[in-house]
């Protein structure tokens, strides 16, 4: 079954989030983003059992302006069925992390078929449904697939995890919750307050900084102060400065492994291109799909070793005494050459360290003529 490859993500993913901890005081934790004309919400059940409730049930996002002492729902909404997140996983493997949790009778219905087995045995995965079941799989699954949440917006929306008001008044002061569609754990829905006139800021992030190696560039930059600002991170790269296009398809996630490196977010990139210069800059983007300013832009350039081959391929020498010399150039990389020096050895006088002839120049810099194909040469 291709969709279970996704298991080797819980190999290599760890709860990155700084935003869905966990939290014994509330049953749903609600953050919010005040965007002007528009405020974003995004909430965290705060256990596998919360989130399968909802799907049954729903979610409903409440509003109440300020010294009104009654809620009104603004939206109510359920997860997406299992058929849309097999469906968007054939996009995103990370969409079905959630699924796993949400859809347990439909996963074990589809491992139970024979042709699932078939496709199993193909891929060699091995896949216990009786582990799977086990609660502390379950919750590690579940906190898995809020991470990909938190790193994709549409995953979020198919899970019913977020919603933006846009009928707001301005100057108005809004408190905000979500609970479940039957109102059960309401008492511990956490209520957050949104001044309309208070945009949400977000911080800049600090110097960018590079160091090359060959063709790789590797970069890093402090996230003591915006990590909890930001979900992940987008490299931009541009040929000109002006115009940029994103280098990573998904967001940098700042993990570390070293004590040296605990507040460096890291990320590398190969250089399309040698002996041209690249500039980069980087931006965060917070759970809300919003991105923040941008880093400063700094310039790279690898200089690549020069891979210009010469060959003599014939010399004759005419009645005159006069030797008329054809080459040809192997260029792989289209490197700039300003021309050729034409050297010549009269004796077999070796140079005692290199053991190699000594050879002189016998020429200026020759600007070659092309003979056949811009590859041959001749003086």
């Amino acid at each position: 079954m291709k969709r279970l490859k996704i298991l080797i993500f819980l190999l290599c993913s760890l709860c990155m989030s700084q935003l869905m901890a966990q939290s014994s005081d509330y049953s749903i934790d609600l953050y919010s983003y005040n965007g002007g004309n528009y405020v974003a919400l995004r909430w965290y059940p705060q256990s596998v059992d919360v989130l399968r409730h909802a799907k049954q049930s729903g979610f409903v996002v409440q509003r109440k302006e300020m010294g009104s002492s009654t809620w009104s729902d603004v939206f109510k909404g359920k997860p997406a069925s299992y058929e849309v997140f097999d469906s968007m996983s054939e996009k995103n493997d990370q969409s079905m992390m959630i699924g796993f949790v949400l859809y347990q009778e439909e996963l074990e219905e589809k491992f139970n078929a024979d042709s699932i087995k078939s496709q199993m045995e193909i891929d060699s995965i091995e896949f216990d449904m009786n582990e799977y079941k086990k609660p502390q799989v379950q919750d590690y699954l579940y906190k898995l697939g809020l991470v990909s949440c938190e790193f994709d917006l549409e995953i979020a929306k198919a899970v019913c995890l977020y919603y933006k008001d846009e009928n707001v008044t301005p100057h108005a002061i809004y408190d905000y919750r979500v609970i479940l569609g039957d109102g059960k754990y309401a008492e511990k829905a956490r209520v957050v307050r949104v001044n309309m006139d208070n945009l949400s800021q977000l911080p800049s992030l600090s110097e960018l900084k590079t160091e090359t190696n060959g063709e790789l560039v590797h970069f890093n930059w402090n996230v003591t102060d915006v990590k909890r600002n930001y979900s992940g991170y987008f490299l931009e790269r541009s040929k000109d400065g002006v115009n940029y296009i994103q280098v990573n398809n998904y967001p940098i996630v700042y993990t570390y492994t070293e004590e040296s490196t605990k507040n460096l977010c890291l990320t590398s990139d190969s250089l399309p291109e040698c002996d041209k210069t690249f500039y980069y800059r980087i931006c965060g983007i917070t759970p809300f799909g919003v991105k923040g300013p941008y880093s400063n832009v700094v310039n790279v350039m690898n200089e690549c070793a020069f891979l210009v081959n010469v060959k003599i391929d014939d010399v004759t020498i005419n009645r005159k005494n006069v030797a008329e010399i054809k080459w040809s150039v192997e260029n792989p990389k289209n490197q700039a050459i300003s021309g050729f020096h034409v050297q010549r050895v009269d004796k077999m006088n070796f140079d005692p360290q290199s053991k190699t002839p000594i050879f002189n120049n016998i020429t200026s810099i020759i600007f070659f003529i092309y003979k056949k194909n811009n590859k041959e040469f001749s003086l």
